[in-house]
């Protein structure tokens, strides 16, 4: 089902008494793909809540940015590995977007094809009925951060790199990206 956003929206009664209610949308497009969806059903249900923007492509680009900075200086390459490793460690330092879930020993499999990261914490207990139960550390990866936990991540990000001696001409440079 299509989504759309608007600006604006508007009712009015019609001939018959009917309350209808239009919306501004700046997306021809996505309005119109909306319409012929929608138009198909006899009987529909309305929500709204407010646009919430998820994070910007410039902060996507800024962070992968930092994080093959990172590893030119640490690793002397880019290697999708030691890329995906500075991801999660920043990932974990950031402490962003965190899901606990308690389960049983072996769901850290399933997990771990759900989340982009699974930590296992030491803290495990057996229920009443004698199985085992773990307490499972699952973050969420940075494609499911709203602007704001992306700007937290990236100071992360930035402070490790200079930690790790990214030169500060090259981490000003990577500001840049996100201006």
């Amino acid at each position: 089902m299509s989504k759309i956003l608007a600006k604006q929206v508007f009712s009015y009664i019609d001939k018959d008494k009917n309350t209808v209610i239009s919306f501004v949308c700046k997306e021809n497009y996505a309005a119109n793909l909306f319409v012929r969806e929608v138009e198909k059903m006899d009987l529909i249900e309305v929500s709204a809540k407010l646009y919430k923007e998820s994070r910007s492509l410039r902060q996507n680009k800024m962070l992968w940015g930092i994080i093959e900075a990172i590893s030119m200086t640490i690793n002397g390459a880019r290697l999708s590995e030691d890329i995906e490793k500075i991801y999660i460690d920043l990932l974990k330092m950031a402490n962003v977007k965190t899901v606990f879930l308690g389960a049983i020993p072996e769901a850290k499999k399933i997990l771990e094809g759900q989340f982009r990261y699974v930590q296992e914490l030491p803290n495990s207990m057996t229920t009443e009925k004698g199985v085992k139960m773990v307490l499972f550390k699952c973050f969420i990866g940075s494609s499911k951060f709203d602007t704001k936990e992306m700007s937290e991540l990236i100071e992360v990000a930035l402070k490790y790199a200079s930690e790790c001696g990214v030169e500060t001409s090259e981490i000003e440079s990577l500001k840049g990206l996100y201006d």
